[in-house]
């Protein structure tokens, strides 16, 4: 019996997104290497970890596959809103190697991740300290190796199941111990 699996598929949360966008841009607004590459790898650590973690994303978020890294389909929107609404704002910061665009929480807003528990703090703090100081290549070069964004096609969504993947492959007993489970579950 063959049987096509079923990915899991998400509601999207755009106030959850929100809080999440305003939380991680104003951890990273002092990082001089901060930039969209960056908050939407942050992004996309932030939903799948959290997925892992706790069961379900933070955001429901759909990351595509472009050729920098994941980006969140829903950004580009919600960051408009924000900052038309006057929450956030767009920067360009120059560096010696010209410039990048940031988007900046506007200094009314409290990003301070109350909406976040304490555990969902930790993990998200955990991440803007991984990718503090590294450069858009950097960060495109690291998430290249995530077994999700390797398997998507171009503009191809990532399933949040790929979370699950590591990208090394499991040494023969892990893979064996694996195979006899899913035998034993009905898997294969």
């Amino acid at each position: 019996m063959s049987r096509e699996p079923k990915l899991r598929e998400f509601p999207f949360d755009a106030e959850r997104f929100k809080e999440l966008v305003l939380y991680l841009a104003a951890q990273c607004q002092d990082d001089p290497t901060y930039d969209n590459v960056k908050l939407n790898t942050m992004l996309y650590y932030a939903d799948f970890a959290a997925y892992r973690a706790f069961g379900e994303p933070i955001s429901g978020a759909t990351y595509e596959k472009y050729s920098a890294g994941p980006a969140a389909k829903q950004l580009p929107d919600i960051c408009r809103e924000l900052i038309d609404c006057g929450q956030a704002q767009s920067i360009v910061r120059h560096h010696f190697l010209g410039g990048h665009r940031q988007l900046i929480p506007s200094a009314v807003v409290a990003a301070n991740g109350e909406h976040f528990n304490p555990e969902m703090r930790e993990l998200l703090d955990s991440i803007v300290e991984f990718f503090a100081g590294k450069s858009a290549r950097e960060v495109s070069q690291f998430v290249q190796r995530e077994p999700g964004w390797a398997v998507a096609g171009q503009r191809e969504a990532i399933p949040y199941e790929s979370g699950w993947l590591h990208p090394t492959p499991p040494d023969p007993d892990s893979e064996a111990a694996a195979l006899r489970y899913a035998r034993e579950h009905g898997y294969l």
